[in-house]
């Protein structure tokens, strides 16, 4: 590979989400759903929503694995988010 391309390439890579950032937006998203009385899910696909809406982004998967996942950047924002929310 030349040097021209590694240096696009990196400038443009996102880093996924941690497996610990992954857990962290779950036990968040748990949290606040029993705090308001509502599914985990329901409650995680609304922050979701209300946050990709904010940041003026994509929709994202929470898990790492997937190919749309939250950046490793965007997730430390997105639990942020979420802790000012419990």
């Amino acid at each position: 590979m030349d040097k021209k391309f590694k240096e696009e390439f990196f400038k443009n890579y996102r880093y996924h989400l941690t497996l610990k950032q992954m857990r962290t937006i779950f036990g968040l998203c748990s949290e606040i759903a029993k705090k308001f009385g509502i599914d985990r899910e329901e409650a995680r696909e609304a922050l979701k929503l209300n946050f990709c809406e904010l940041k003026q982004i994509p929709y994202f998967s929470c898990s790492p694995y997937e190919f749309d996942a939250l950046g490793y950047e965007d997730a430390k924002e997105f639990i942020e988010y979420l802790n000012s929310k419990v």
